[in-house]
Protein backbone atom coordinates (compact mmCIF):
# COMPACT_ATOMS: atom_id res chain seq x y z
CA UNK A 1 0.00 0.00 0.00
CA UNK A 2 1.36 3.59 -0.63
CA UNK A 3 0.22 6.86 1.17
CA UNK A 4 2.03 10.21 -0.76
CA UNK A 5 4.76 8.15 -2.02
CA UNK A 6 5.69 6.17 1.53
CA UNK A 7 5.06 2.65 1.08
CA UNK A 8 3.11 1.16 4.02
CA UNK A 9 3.61 -2.90 4.68
CA UNK A 10 1.23 -4.57 7.11
CA UNK A 11 3.23 -6.78 9.13
CA UNK A 12 2.74 -10.08 10.04
CA UNK A 13 0.97 -11.17 13.10
CA UNK A 14 4.72 -12.28 14.27
CA UNK A 15 7.63 -10.76 11.79
CA UNK A 16 10.85 -12.78 12.19
CA UNK A 17 13.82 -10.37 13.58
CA UNK A 18 15.75 -10.01 10.14
CA UNK A 19 12.60 -8.75 8.95
CA UNK A 20 12.06 -6.12 12.07
CA UNK A 21 16.29 -5.59 11.87
CA UNK A 22 16.28 -4.81 7.82
CA UNK A 23 13.01 -2.39 8.72
CA UNK A 24 14.46 -0.62 11.21
CA UNK A 25 17.75 -0.17 9.24
CA UNK A 26 15.49 1.04 6.50
CA UNK A 27 13.80 3.86 8.54
CA UNK A 28 17.20 4.59 10.08
CA UNK A 29 18.69 5.66 6.31
CA UNK A 30 14.95 7.12 5.73
CA UNK A 31 15.14 9.59 8.62
CA UNK A 32 18.62 10.59 8.16
CA UNK A 33 18.09 11.46 4.39
CA UNK A 34 15.10 13.51 5.96
CA UNK A 35 17.74 15.37 8.66
CA UNK A 36 19.93 16.51 5.95
CA UNK A 37 17.56 17.94 3.82
CA UNK A 38 15.82 19.45 6.60
CA UNK A 39 19.31 20.88 7.42
CA UNK A 40 20.14 22.07 3.56
CA UNK A 41 16.77 23.99 3.78
CA UNK A 42 17.06 25.16 7.08
CA UNK A 43 21.06 26.41 6.11
CA UNK A 44 19.70 27.70 2.38
CA UNK A 45 16.61 29.74 4.36
CA UNK A 46 18.86 31.54 6.59
CA UNK A 47 21.00 32.96 3.35
CA UNK A 48 20.80 37.02 2.28
CA UNK A 49 22.40 38.94 0.54
CA UNK A 50 24.39 40.01 3.53
CA UNK A 51 26.12 37.03 4.78
CA UNK A 52 26.33 35.25 1.15
CA UNK A 53 27.19 36.08 -2.74
CA UNK A 54 23.38 36.51 -3.49
CA UNK A 55 22.37 40.11 -5.39
CA UNK A 56 20.07 42.12 -3.13
CA UNK A 57 17.38 41.72 -5.30
CA UNK A 58 16.94 37.90 -4.48
CA UNK A 59 15.64 38.80 -0.38
CA UNK A 60 12.54 38.77 -1.54
CA UNK A 61 10.21 39.79 1.93
CA UNK A 62 13.47 39.13 4.42
CA UNK A 63 14.92 42.71 4.48
CA UNK A 64 16.48 43.97 7.55
CA UNK A 65 14.41 45.81 9.72
CA UNK A 66 15.01 49.98 9.66
CA UNK A 67 17.29 51.09 12.12
CA UNK A 68 16.98 54.57 13.56
CA UNK A 69 19.53 57.17 13.52
CA UNK A 70 18.01 59.05 16.87
CA UNK A 71 20.30 58.36 19.66
CA UNK A 72 18.22 58.09 23.07
CA UNK A 73 18.29 60.72 25.29
CA UNK A 74 17.99 59.47 28.87
CA UNK A 75 14.89 60.74 30.34
CA UNK A 76 11.88 58.90 30.53
CA UNK A 77 8.70 59.31 30.03
CA UNK A 78 5.86 61.87 32.23
CA UNK A 79 6.54 63.78 34.79
CA UNK A 80 10.24 64.34 36.54
CA UNK A 81 10.19 61.58 39.76
CA UNK A 82 9.26 64.06 42.97
CA UNK A 83 7.32 66.35 41.50
CA UNK A 84 3.75 66.43 43.03
CA UNK A 85 1.20 65.64 40.93
CA UNK A 86 -1.64 68.44 40.45
CA UNK A 87 -5.36 67.98 39.50
CA UNK A 88 -8.39 69.77 39.43
CA UNK A 89 -10.74 69.54 42.41
CA UNK A 90 -14.31 69.72 41.91
CA UNK A 91 -16.94 72.68 43.65
CA UNK A 92 -19.37 71.86 46.00
CA UNK A 93 -21.33 75.61 45.01
CA UNK A 94 -19.70 75.99 40.97
CA UNK A 95 -19.60 79.92 39.52
CA UNK A 96 -21.10 78.74 35.92
CA UNK A 97 -22.91 75.34 35.28
CA UNK A 98 -22.49 74.66 30.95
CA UNK A 99 -24.28 71.44 29.54
CA UNK A 100 -22.86 70.08 26.52
CA UNK A 101 -25.62 68.31 24.71
CA UNK A 102 -25.54 66.92 21.19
Amino acid sequence: MEVGGWSIVSASPSPSYDDLAAKVAELTALLERAFARIADLEARLKQSSSNSSKPPPSDELAKPAPKSLRGRSGRGPGRPKGQDGVTLERFADPDVVMRHLP
